[in-house]
């Protein structure tokens, strides 16, 4: 690259560092193997469900009181994972083979079987963090609302 179009992508934006993930910040952490029990399993089932563009497996991280019936399952799939696929990726950080690796930027409780999981987007670095909000269903957490 000759140094004139190197300078003009630096003053245009275009010069890449734009396209790297965002430096991590304190606070922040990537989860890759979260635990049955934890807050981030249903979100790592989703982007694994997400990958392997299935539907189903996605389900299976969502609350049970929010895909109980036909319309609810309906609405689900025309909406929010068709909007998921499109996006799922720009969440993902480090190698795509393996199981999914995402940064948690913060959790936040509203009551004691109620939280929301921030997730930094790595795509966008310049988006707030993205809530997930979560439910206990017995001992583990399901997705209520997806904003990825």
């Amino acid at each position: 690259m000759t140094w004139f179009v190197a300078v003009s992508l630096t003053l245009m934006g275009l010069d890449g560092p734009s396209l790297r993930p965002p430096p991590q910040q304190e606070g922040e952490r990537t989860v890759s193997d979260p635990s049955p029990e934890s807050p981030e399993a249903p979100i790592a089932l989703a982007l694994t469900a997400a990958m392997a563009g299935d539907f189903d497996l996605y389900l299976g991280a969502v609350h049970p009181e929010h895909k109980g019936s036909d319309d609810e399952r309906t609405d689900r799939q025309i909406y929010e994972w068709k909007r998921f696929l499109a996006q799922y990726d720009w969440y993902l950080t480090g190698d795509r083979s393996g199981a999914p690796r995402f940064v948690v930027t913060s959790h936040r409780k509203d009551g004691p079987r109620v939280m929301r999981v921030f997730l930094r987007d790595q795509v966008h670095p310049e988006r707030m963090p993205v809530p997930v909000r979560l439910k206990r269903h017995g001992k583990e957490w399901k997705i209520v609302v997806s904003s990825l």
